[in-house]
């Protein structure tokens, strides 16, 4: 079940949005294409099932927002109940603590929700910090 994020500068104009997870399927050629959510956008995502989850999470080293894969599983997931149970075995790969990292710098530290607590600086002014909630659910 996917959930969007707005993150704001408390000193400046700066924000960004996240969201995920998000659901994905492959084609024969092995591309990444969105599945749909909550229901397939296309006959071909339907058949050929849920591959794994993305999600869009800022990375505070690029100063971006960055579209990373958070797991792919063995064999792809036919429905909602197994997916959103857990019951679809991750790839290897995605068993592993370091997994999820930026695809252009290679940062372990991603955010896709906001943690006041612990809140980033803002990359525009640098002297404010990403404050943020949830926007929507999905």
């Amino acid at each position: 079940m996917g959930a969007g994020y707005r993150m704001k500068c408390n000193n400046c104009d700066f924000s960004i949005a996240t969201s995920g997870p998000w659901e994905f399927f492959r084609d024969e050629k092995g591309k990444q294409h969105d599945f749909g959510h909550p229901s397939p956008v296309s006959d071909e995502a339907a058949q050929r099932g849920v591959y794994g989850l993305y999600g869009k999470l800022y990375c505070p080293t690029c100063k971006k927002v960055v579209t990373v894969i958070l797991v792919e599983f063995k064999e792809p997931c036919r429905d909602a109940l197994s997916l959103w149970g857990g019951q679809c075995e991750p790839l290897e790969k995605y068993m592993e603590e370091d997994a999820v990292k930026c695809p252009k710098c290679k940062n372990k530290y991603l955010i896709l929700e906001p943690d006041n607590d612990h809140a980033v600086s803002c990359p525009k002014c640098e002297k404010g910090f990403l404050l943020g909630d949830m926007e929507w659910i999905s």
